[in-house]
């Protein structure tokens, strides 16, 4: 698995960024940013009472899923 931090140090914007990327990374970024445009993929962040229990049902499934994939235990409960 790959986790990545990234803290922005000074950019001013996204390209300014990716300019300190060797050429090949700058591809595979700007193919992969393609990929999800495409897909037409909605981001909401929600905080305190915007939170439904359907949001936390999906993402206790999507923790599942993660688990199975990944370590094969779960250690949180649907009820954590």
């Amino acid at each position: 698995a790959i986790q990545y931090h990234w803290n922005n140090d000074g950019y001013k914007t996204f390209d300014e960024f990716l300019a300190t990327l060797k050429q090949s990374r700058r591809k595979s970024i700007r193919q992969e940013r393609k990929k999800v445009v495409k897909q037409n993929l909605k981001i909401l962040r929600l905080t305190g009472d915007a939170i439904e229990r359907k949001h936390w049902e999906a993402f206790y499934e999507f923790y599942l899923s993660t688990v199975d994939k990944k370590w094969g235990q779960a250690y949180f409960t649907r009820e954590f």
